[in-house]
């Protein structure tokens, strides 16, 4: 049997069990087992961030998508589709109304081949509204417009009328018979349906603001005009290969290619007008509805085949 241990010998043999059992459970965990410990914290710190950037990144695609599908979308022909920003197209003032309405000017494309397509001369027709609806069309996709080819749009040139639904301006004026031709007279033929509604062809030739923003327009130079009138449903035509012109354009929108039954009434017209003036062919639309449809684009853009 041994000696008694002391109290100072117990104190001391259960220092060293605790530090041995210390030392066991280390050796259990493995070595380093702390340094281990806080190297999965951080990866998991790490996973964590990356997952928060991806997914900020994803949110960022997302919105840049949604925001180039708002800018960009075309629309329908039928819709008055929206015009994207990113055409830079802004309307250029030509003419004021005779009540101070701005006439405005658009213009799509670029090159030696200039076109003119004018809506709105009688207010109370489709080519207003036909001619806006243009405008947005070809801003909302000017690939529409053939290269080498610049077309100028004034959507609406008759604004006052537009406003009352009114053939005339806001003088009472058939602007379509206030043109400078040899035979204008301000009292119409009595033959003209427009000489039936009251109207007159002016005071002068060419008296009306309106008038005188497309004298103006024309003088820039253009191979071709096309006017959106309405309702006869036909293809008119004047000037030098007017006819030929005409029939490309009937091939496309299905109208048919033929005269106005009074054209010997009419005097002072842009028809008679423009071919005698500047020897360029002058198309004239006469529209079958107020919506841009898919043949009456394809049948504006023909101007240029």
């Amino acid at each position: 049997m041994g000696d008694p241990m002391t109290d100072g010998q117990h104190s001391r043999r259960a220092a060293l069990q605790r530090q041995s059992a210390q030392r066991l459970e280390q050796l259990r965990e493995g070595p380093d087992s702390n340094a281990v410990r806080q190297s999965e914290a951080r990866r998991r710190t790490k996973s964590v961030g990356s997952v928060a950037v991806v997914a900020a990144a994803l949110v960022a695609m997302l919105l840049v998508g949604a925001w180039l599908a708002l800018g960009q979308g075309h629309g329908s022909y039928e819709g008055f589709p929206r015009a994207s920003a990113s055409t830079g197209v802004r309307p250029r003032q030509v003419g004021m109304s005779v009540r101070h309405q701005r006439i405005v000017s658009y213009s799509f494309g670029g090159g030696p081949r200039r076109f003119l397509i004018v809506g709105g001369i009688h207010g109370n027709e489709y080519g207003a509204a036909v001619g806006e609806a243009l405008v947005q069309k070809l801003q909302s996709d000017p690939r529409l417009v053939p290269p080498g080819t610049r077309f100028d749009v004034i959507p609406d040139v008759n604004p006052d009328g537009h406003l009352a639904d009114t053939r005339g301006n806001a003088d009472g004026v058939d602007l379509n018979r206030n043109f400078p031709t040899a035979d204008w007279s301000p009292v119409l033929s009595a033959g003209d349906t427009s000489s039936s509604r009251g109207l007159t062809g002016g005071s002068s030739p060419g008296s009306e603001p309106e008038t005188q923003a497309i004298i103006r327009q024309l003088q820039t130079g253009y191979e071709a005009v096309m006017t959106l009138h309405s309702r006869a449903g036909i293809v008119d035509f004047n000037g030098p290969g007017g006819a030929s012109l005409a029939a490309s354009v009937s091939s496309v929108i299905g109208l048919p290619v033929e005269h106005l039954p009074y054209q010997s009434q009419i005097r002072g017209s842009m028809g008679e007008f423009v071919p005698v003036k500047f020897g360029i062919p002058v198309i004239t639309l006469e529209l079958t509805s107020s919506q841009l449809t898919t043949r009456t684009l394809m049948g504006v853009m023909a101007i240029a085949q």
